[in-house]
């Protein structure tokens, strides 16, 4: 593991890159260490590990990403949940307690939708029954948890999937949440929703109209078509 773990390191520190290091640190705040590699590079450079070592199990990936988020670097927690990611046909057997445990250490906004988007709105989009978990996510203390939720509902509405109605559920309880960003995920959420059942999303706005802050209203409302969103809106 330390092997794995040193290579991972290496590959990442080559590639680094102090003006991305000081931009990727205004956008994205956090209190983790930041090497310096965009997103596109480290997908690469995950693509190119799990090539060189081919025979790395499921159960090393989880690991990987146990030292990963130890160890508080932003590239090698999202290198470790790439890799992860890119084994879609196991991650139905993927330990629930790890992600559970990956989420209550995620510290930004960025590693937060790496992990949700990636890893765990594939996993509830195949088991609708994981729904319920996000539902008391979404009712969690915890803003990353919170935004966690409403992120990984994405992926139930994505790829040919038509649940609007699931991913509705899950933003509920999350519609008067004040934390900008767990609000701004929850627009996000909407909006994929919409592509699914724009009539279902308008309608459930249209419940939440006086409640839910305009702000989250207008957000979440841009994939609507013209019509419906001018009866939610008006003229705003």
């Amino acid at each position: 593991m330390e092997n794995l773990a040193r290579d991972i390191r290496m590959r990442l520190e080559a590639q680094a890159d102090r003006r991305y290091r000081s931009s990727i640190g205004r956008l994205v705040p956090t209190g983790i260490e930041i090497i310096g590699v965009p997103v596109p590079t480290i997908r690469k450079l995950a693509r190119s590990f799990a090539q060189d070592h081919a025979g790395v199990t499921m159960a090393d990936l989880v690991r990987l990403l146990d030292r990963a988020f130890a160890a508080r670097c932003r590239e090698e927690v999202l290198f470790a949940t790439l890799l992860i990611a890119a084994r879609r046909a196991e991650l139905p057997f993927l330990p629930w307690e790890a992600v559970e445990s990956w989420v209550g250490r995620i510290e930004d906004w960025e590693v937060c939708d790496q992990l949700a988007t990636g890893v765990i709105g594939e996993i509830v989009a195949g088991d609708l029954a994981r729904v319920d978990g996000l539902v008391r996510w979404a009712r969690s203390p915890g803003r990353w948890r919170r935004r966690a939720a409403a992120a990984a509902s994405t992926g139930l509405n994505r790829k040919g999937r038509r649940y609007a109605a699931e991913a509705l559920r899950i933003c509920e309880p999350l519609m008067t949440d004040d934390d900008r960003m767990v609000e701004k995920a929850v627009a996000w959420a909407l909006r994929v929703a919409s592509g699914s059942d724009g009539a279902a999303v308008a309608r459930f706005l249209a419940e939440w109209k006086g409640r839910a802050s305009p702000r989250l209203l207008r957000a979440g409302s841009k994939k609507l078509d013209a019509a419906r969103r001018h009866a939610l809106l008006g003229g705003g």
